[in-house]
């Protein structure tokens, strides 16, 4: 009895035994897998670091060297379209840096130095004026060798520059004769756009009291002819008036006379007959005496265009 139960407990350790086992050896194949994802992700870690060191230190680069074509500019005078900070921002002072790796790293930068460094960092060059093939190159060598050809062709304008003749004395003198002649002709210009100026004021002076005057002898006319034409007619059912036809400068257009005989309609002097033409000549004779007195009238056969009826209608030693 006692060895079954010594062999019970024995099974049920070894059963326990085989399982702590097991386990253990999963947690050894577990450990593994972790220390060699472990060691994998030092090396990618050191990769990527090592990655970044290489931007950090193309960025630098790139900085030193947008730093040295700022300063170029400055210094040279070049003129470059910013859209943000100025050139008197930069430093004009030399940069160096370390020529080998074996030298002592450089001390932590102070304030102003950080200063200095943000200010320049916040000059923003505008790119809007280059066409669109330097705005679409991406390679570095085509850039480089877009930038050889423009530098080409500025060293050959600057060559250009030089060879040009110095100015003479007499070159001189005669741009300052030139200049004292261009001021010249502008005082006279001058004068005659005042003189202009006056002339208009006055013409339209001359021009408003002509108006004024005109439509003060057509105002008088044109109130009395159709009274005078009624009584030659001696008919209140005889009309006859003045339309002036530009009524801004009347006396440069037309005036529309329309006379209605008694019983007729109204139209105007060309489609009258003789008899009635007589009849409103007459009254626009008689209309502007009334304006204008004069002491008598010659009239030469005036009743040659009308009947015996009609002459005795012609009242004229009344508008003598």
């Amino acid at each position: 009895q006692k060895l079954k139960e010594v062999e019970r407990e024995h099974g049920t350790l070894k059963t326990e035994y085989d399982s702590k086992r097991a386990a253990y050896e999963e947690s050894v194949a577990r450990m593994r897998e972790l220390r060699k994802g472990t060691r994998e992700n030092a090396s990618k870690v050191e990769k990527k670091e090592k990655d970044l060191a290489d931007v950090e230190e193309i960025i630098t680069l790139r900085r030193h060297e947008r730093r040295a074509l700022l300063r170029y500019c400055k210094v040279n005078g070049v003129e470059l379209p910013l859209v943000n900070g100025c050139l008197a921002d930069i430093d004009t002072a030399e940069l160096t840096l370390s020529a080998s790796a074996d030298e002592e790293p450089m001390p932590r930068p102070s304030q102003s130095a950080e200063n200095q460094t943000h200010r320049e960092d916040e000059i923003k060059v505008n790119f809007a004026f280059l066409g669109e093939r330097l705005k679409k190159l991406t390679d570095e060598g085509q850039v480089k060798a877009e930038v050889k050809k423009l530098s080409k062709e500025v060293d050959s304008m600057r060559a250009a520059i030089l060879r040009l003749p110095v100015p003479s004395i007499n070159v001189a003198e005669r741009l300052e004769a030139l200049r004292a002649k261009e001021a010249a002709i502008a005082e006279e210009c001058e004068t005659l756009r005042r003189c202009v100026a006056t002339a208009r004021e006055q013409f339209e002076q001359v021009k408003m009291a002509r108006c004024a005057r005109f439509n003060e002898c057509f105002e008088v006319v044109a109130n009395s002819i159709d009274d005078i034409y009624k009584r030659l007619n001696r008919s209140r059912s005889a009309q006859a008036s003045l339309t002036a036809e530009d009524s801004e400068e009347p006396y440069l257009g037309g005036i529309s006379y329309i006379c209605m005989v008694p019983g007729k309609r109204s139209c105007p002097m060309d489609n009258l007959s003789g008899g009635e033409k007589t009849f409103a000549s007459l009254a626009l004779l008689f209309a502007v005496h009334s304006r204008v007195l004069s002491p008598f009238f010659i009239l030469d056969e005036a009743d040659a265009a009308l009947d015996g009826i009609n002459v005795e209608k012609v009242l004229i030693a009344s508008h003598s």
